[in-house]
């Protein structure tokens, strides 16, 4: 989420930068191996700058970083490596998808079920997920920084790292963030519209 007094046209800086923790050192890079100096952060997230990216995650502290990842949803380890900030802990699309429709619900919770219905013999509902046994939900985050995260995905979709989209027939207004390892190994796109979220 939007760190501390951050705010989408906030100046960071997209230069070589080196984090050091437990005698190590890590110096993220662009996946073009460029960088661009100043540039705004809505701008650093549309565009995937790693070196912006991990300054913000230094400031705000990996411990921090862990706990509003768990809150998203996610639920598998996440080891306390730099790294993380950079989307390099695994999980599965469903933890994943999990986690965007916490985003897409402007930081709003509530558990995933594969189950809409259960009907018993007599034709009884027995469960219905939008009825009397509605799951659970918890405002997790803070809505007006979700909104403006939500607004700087939008970026990503209109001009960012996937802007793909619009060559594709989908007209829809979305926000989403690309995810790509290194020499491509693995490549992600998670996003959401007002009415679907999808990996």
């Amino acid at each position: 989420l939007i760190y501390a007094d951050y705010t989408p046209t906030s100046l960071l800086h997209d230069e070589p930068f080196t984090w050091e923790y437990d005698k190590k050192k890590w110096s993220p890079a662009n996946y073009d191996k460029k960088f661009r100096g100043e540039v705004p952060y809505y701008y650093a997230l549309k565009e995937s700058l790693n070196s912006p990216t991990a300054q913000i995650a230094q400031k705000a502290g990996l411990n921090h970083i862990i706990d509003l990842m768990k809150q998203s949803g996610l639920t598998s380890d996440i080891p306390l490596y730099p790294s993380i900030s950079l989307g390099v802990s695994e999980h599965t699309p469903l933890e994943v998808l999990q986690a965007y429709q916490t985003l897409s619900r402007l930081g709003n919770y509530k558990k995933l079920s594969f189950i809409q219905k259960i009907i018993d013999e007599t034709g009884a509902t027995i469960f219905d997920i939008n009825g009397s046994h509605r799951t659970a939900e918890s405002q997790v985050f803070d809505i007006k920084k979700t909104a403006e995260l939500v607004g700087m995905m939008k970026q990503s979709v209109q001009s960012g790292t996937a802007r793909s989209l619009s060559s594709l027939p989908f007209s829809a207004i979305a926000a989403g963030k690309t995810g790509t390892t290194t020499q491509g190994r693995d490549t992600w796109f998670a996003g959401f519209t007002p009415q679907s979220t999808a990996v």
